[in-house]
């Protein structure tokens, strides 16, 4: 899943890390923007859209291995949607934090379904082009 709200996603990006995912969702606003969030109303609206599409993940593939999340907007909205995000129904998420000097860009991630203290909490993405699974 690719969310771009103050800058986009690039699909080539996260090519780089899941060659071949099982599907590719974009949740996204037109044009993208930093100033995106500017009311209560547009960070519900925004939660509204991006809960209905972690559902409709659970319905289409409910026996997926993992979500992964790519991220590009504000930080209140990223806590919103971590608020979202309920362990038991959306398990195995993993969001994953841009870095631009890194290559890939987007080279280490958290599993935010899972405890903190678990060995699978923190995601390294290899160097290479294999990717995670």
């Amino acid at each position: 899943v690719r969310i771009s709200i103050s800058d986009v996603v690039r699909p080539e990006d996260v090519e780089k890390i899941l060659p071949s995912p099982l599907a590719s969702l974009h949740l996204y606003i037109e044009p993208t923007r930093r100033d995106a969030v500017r009311s209560e109303q547009q960070l519900s609206s925004y939660g509204v859209a991006f809960r209905s599409m972690l559902d409709d993940i659970d319905r289409l593939f409910p026996r997926r291995n993992r979500l992964h999340l790519f991220y590009a907007g504000p930080v209140s909205l990223a806590v919103f949607f971590g608020q979202l995000i309920s362990p038991t129904i959306d398990r195995s998420v993993v969001v994953y934090n841009h870095t631009g000097k890194d290559c890939p860009p987007y080279s280490w991630g958290l599993e935010i379904t899972a405890e903190a203290d678990s060995n699978g909490f923190w995601v390294e993405v290899p160097k290479t082009n294999e990717g995670v699974r």
